[in-house]
């Protein structure tokens, strides 16, 4: 297993892909299939190992793309397109990515920098 995979965020990320396929499976719906290019975006660039500036953009990005996904959810659900149950699904997984990204920013600074 390679440093990357071994991070909680990394694996709720793959997590998030997973469930956006799964309530949008080869969808011809713009906002379904934004929410699974977003989605795929987030672990790439979690699992970064670019030396310690990139990777804080990357990272950055990671979170961008996290935050817009859960506009998108917002978004579906508005429309009907997802219910309840679903959405709280996604959003409890946006929230395990955020609070992961959230965490490896405020040890990068001790340790030199996050472990991939």
């Amino acid at each position: 297993m390679l440093g990357f995979q071994n991070q909680e965020v990394y694996r709720a990320a793959v997590e998030l892909v997973g469930f956006a396929h799964r309530i949008a499976p080869a969808s011809d719906d713009a906002i379904l299939q934004r929410l699974r290019f977003t989605t795929l975006t987030i672990p790439v660039d979690v699992a970064s190992v670019a030396p310690a500036p990139e990777r804080k953009e990357a990272h950055a990005a990671a979170r961008s793309s996290a935050v817009e996904s859960a506009v998108l959810l917002d978004t579906l659900q508005a429309c009907g397109t997802i219910d309840d149950a679903e959405h709280a699904g996604g959003m409890t997984l946006i929230g395990r990515v955020l609070a992961g990204l959230k965490k490896g920013e405020s040890g990068a600074g001790k340790r030199g920098g996050a472990t991939m």
